[in-house]
């Protein structure tokens, strides 16, 4: 899994990269004001994301699978613009041991709610460590709005494959869940990622809430 992330993370990058670019943007901004910028990304993988942090953003990388650990390091390396605080081991719907309450000023995840079991849990984590007016950043694949369209046919069909094979719910209404969270402000565009993914992995939410 650790070896089909690091594919992954270089498709992607080069799929949704001027998404992601413009997603976290006004990091640049929460860096500002506050002094600092502490990110929590969950699900961080091999740590593709860490090209799109701002100068100096500090991170605490989430990642459930062991085998990531090595490829989080070597790309906090190789964008020694970030500093990697620590790797913590574990799933975002419960990380009260871990982190904080309002202790970090942004949350990131990308393509990692598909794959959470509890996601009402994982909103309520994430807004309970993010500070005060703090952000949650967000790029996931969802299930296709229209309920009968051959998309979400084919999500649907292809449900139990992505399953078995990652872990992953191709069909879940994931932005019904940011969008009862409680957050402050939920701002997001609804829409197809890239004609590079498979179809039924083209819907896509992208945005951030605020706290």
């Amino acid at each position: 899994m650790a070896w089909f992330l690091t594919k992954f993370a270089h498709s992607s990058n080069e799929a949704v990269g001027q998404i992601k670019s413009n997603v976290f943007a006004s990091m640049k901004q929460i860096q500002k004001e506050n002094g600092e910028l502490v990110v929590l990304e969950i699900g961080a993988g091999t740590g593709a994301n860490f090209n799109f942090f701002p100068e100096s953003s500090k991170v605490l990388a989430l990642e459930p699978n062991i085998h990531c650990a090595k490829h989080l390091q070597e790309s906090a390396s190789a964008a020694s613009h970030v500093q990697l605080l620590n790797i913590i081991d574990g799933s975002i719907e419960d990380i009260s041991a871990e982190v904080k309450d309002g202790s970090v000023d942004a949350v990131v995840g990308t393509y990692v709610l598909c794959s959470v079991n509890n996601t009402e849990a994982a909103m309520n984590e994430i807004k309970r460590v993010l500070k005060p007016n703090g952000k949650y950043y967000f790029v996931e694949h969802v299930r296709d709005e229209y309920y009968n369209s051959w998309t979400h046919i084919g999500q649907r069909l292809m449900h139990p494959i992505m399953k078995v094979l990652a872990d992953c719910d191709c069909a879940k209404s994931t932005w019904t869940f940011i969008d009862r969270a409680g957050f402050k402000a939920v701002d997001y565009r609804q829409g197809e990622g890239s004609e590079k993914f498979p179809f039924f992995l083209r819907p896509h939410i992208y945005g951030c809430a605020t706290k």
